[in-house]
């Protein structure tokens, strides 16, 4: 068969195609026929039908999804915002606006108890244990234990540290505070702050005292701090509804 004709028929072939419809075409290359030594080979091309109506569907459907996703996403960034107001060291920062004694205008940020009551000398650094217990003293008893384990918290590693009165650790410096300014008739007289802490010297007595043990009995700071997390909603609404000065959440 002439080369020329089957070119002019696959031609025809094409030419008279219609659009959207599903056609096999049988190509046989002309150009491989003259090669010496080769036989044609048929190849059997299944030719796809596309509709533009059905792309522009498939496009919405993507963009839509993205949409949600992105949606889906800036809630989630809504809810951790939402949620990073109720971690200890941003309700630290709460609770201690409340006690603070400058005028708002000589201070924008909020800070805790444990940084308003730490000073510096020579590069040294120090808490000043008694302030941090008046302070504690002037809290609501709502508001107390959770402030007392977030000054725990907010010492970090320097808690056990022996700089405190007597050689106590800064922790039970504090406590010996507590106890002493609470105790007795005066502007720091309060009865829950000294019933909490009665017969108690020390953070691992305190510990002890209201049962934030581990599995094997021993005072455990972790099995407090975790007991107060499980507040931190109730605390968070008190201190927003709380009428005390520097409250502003």
């Amino acid at each position: 068969m002439n080369d020329d004709l089957l070119d002019s028929e696959l031609q025809s072939i094409f030419d008279n195609q219609e659009l959207k419809t599903s056609t096999q075409i049988i190509i046989l290359d002309s150009a491989r026929k003259k090669s010496v030594g080769v036989k044609p080979v048929e190849r059997i091309v299944d030719k796809k039908e596309f509709s533009m109506a059905a792309i522009r569907v498939s496009l919405v459907g993507v963009m839509v999804a993205a949409t949600l996703l992105a949606g889906s996403v800036n809630l989630t960034d809504i809810s951790i915002n939402l949620n990073s107001k109720l971690n200890m060291h941003s309700l630290s920062k709460e609770i201690g606006s409340i006690v603070y004694n400058e005028s708002d205008n000589e201070r924008t940020s909020k800070i805790s108890i444990v940084s308003q009551n730490t000073h510096g000398n020579q590069g040294m650094y120090y808490y000043k244990q008694d302030d941090i217990a008046k302070d504690l003293i002037t809290l609501d008893s709502s508001l107390f234990d959770y402030a007392f384990c977030a000054v725990c918290n907010d010492m970090g590693n320097n808690i056990y540290n022996q700089v405190g009165i007597g050689g106590r650790s800064n922790i039970d410096a504090v406590i010996y505070y507590l106890k002493y300014y609470s105790g007795i008739d005066g502007t720091f007289y309060n009865e829950y702050v000294s019933e909490a802490f009665r017969d108690v010297s020390s953070l691992e007595e305190y510990l002890i005292k209201n049962n934030y043990v581990d599995k094997a009995g021993n005072p455990s700071f972790e099995v407090f701090k975790q007991s107060c997390n499980l507040k931190a909603e109730d605390i968070y609404s008190i201190l927003q509804n709380s009428n005390n000065k520097g409250v502003n959440m």
